[in-house]
C-alpha cells in the first residue's frame, strides 16, 4: 500500500513538473533539472523503502540518471545562461555519452544477480537482438554520419557515439527482460529506455540539421525515461531483480519465441 501511494505521488509530481516545463519556458532550466534529479531521488528512495538484498545495481542506475541530469543541466546552462545556439558537440554530450556505459554496468549487475552468470540461453537471445539493432543503427544512423563529409571529426564521432550507446543499452536491457519474465520493474526500465532511445534519435538528427529546440515535444521521450526508471525502483518487484532465478529464463515462452522470430526477420526486411 505504501509503495502504491509513493508511486502515485512521484508520478503526479513528475507530470506536474512536465506540465510546468511546457507552460513556463522561461523556467525550463530549474524545472527540467528538478525533473531529472527527482528521478534519481526516486531510485534512491526505492532502495531505502524496499531494501533489496543487493542494492548496488540500483545505486549504479541512480548514478546513471544523475549523470544524464548533469548533461541536461549543462546543456541548459550553455544555451540559456551563456547564450550558445544549439552547441554540438559540447560538454553536455560528454555527460550524455558517459551515461551509456554506466547504465549498461548497472543492468549487467542486475542480470548477474538474477542469473548467477550461468544463463547462456538468454545471452544468445540478447546477442540476436543486439545484432538486429546494430544492423538498423548502422544503416539508418551510423552509416550516413560516416559518409557525411560536411561534418567535422568531433561532430561525426559524437553523432556515432549516440546510436552505439543506444545499442549497448538496449542489448543489456534485452537480456534483462528475457531473464526477468513478467517482472514489472524490468518492464518499466524497458519502457524508460525506449523513451530515451526515441528522444536520442531525434536529438542527434535535430542537432545536425539545425531544427533542435528546447521545449519541443521531442523531450517527452526523456520524460518517459525519468518517470519509468523512477517508478521501476519504487515498485516492490524491484527486489526480485537482485534475487537469483536460474530456472525461469530457460522456458521458451510465446513472447520469447516471437521476439526471436522478429529479430531474425530484420535483415531480410531491410533488404526487401
Amino acid at each position: 500500500m505504501l509503495s502504491r501511494i509513493v508511486i502515485l505521488l512521484f508520478t503526479g509530481w513528475m507530470l506536474a513538473l512536465t506540465a510546468a516545463f511546457y507552460a513556463f519556458p522561461a523556467w525550463h532550466l530549474v524545472l527540467w533539472s528538478s525533473l531529472a534529479l527527482s528521478s534519481a531521488g526516486a531510485i534512491a528512495a526505492g532502495v531505502a523503502i524496499h531494501r533489496p538484498s543487493h542494492p548496488m545495481p540500483w545505486w549504479v542506475l541512480a548514478v546513471t540518471v544523475t549523470v544524464f541530469a548533469a548533461g541536461d543541466t549543462t546543456y541548459n546552462v550553455l544555451t540559456t545562461v551563456l547564450g550558445q545556439e544549439r552547441p554540438f558537440p559540447s560538454l553536455a554530450d560528454v555527460f550524455y555519452i558517459a551515461m551509456y556505459p554506466i547504465a549498461a554496468a548497472g543492468l549487467v549487475l542486475l542480470i548477474r544477480r538474477r542469473t548467477g552468470g550461468r544463463d547462456r540461453g538468454s545471452l544468445l537471445d540478447a546477442l540476436s537482438v543486439t545484432t538486429a539493432l546494430a544492423l538498423l543503427s548502422w544503416i539508418f544512423f551510423i552509416g550516413p554520419y560516416v559518409q557525411d563529409a560536411a561534418l567535422t571529426w568531433r561532430e561525426r564521432a559524437t553523432s556515432i557515439a549516440y546510436p552505439l550507446g543506444d545499442v549497448l543499452l538496449m542489448a543489456t536491457l534485452a537480456r534483462l527482460l528475457i531473464t526477468s519474465g513478467t517482472n514489472r520493474a524490468a518492464a518499466l526500465l524497458g519502457a524508460g529506455a525506449v523513451g530515451l532511445l526515441a528522444s536520442d534519435v531525434v536529438y542527434g538528427l535535430g542537432q545536425l540539421d539545425g531544427t533542435w529546440a528546447i521545449g519541443s515535444y521531442y523531450d517527452l521521450g526523456w520524460v518517459v525515461f525519468y518517470i519509468g526508471w523512477g517508478v521501476a525502483a519504487l515498485h516492490p518487484s524491484m527486489t526480485e531483480l537482485t534475487a537469483p532465478d536460474r530456472g525461469a529464463s530457460a522456458e521458451m515462452s510465446i513472447g520469447r519465441i516471437t521476439l526471436l522470430v522478429a529479430v531474425s526477420l530484420v535483415a531480410p526486411g531491410v533488404l526487401l
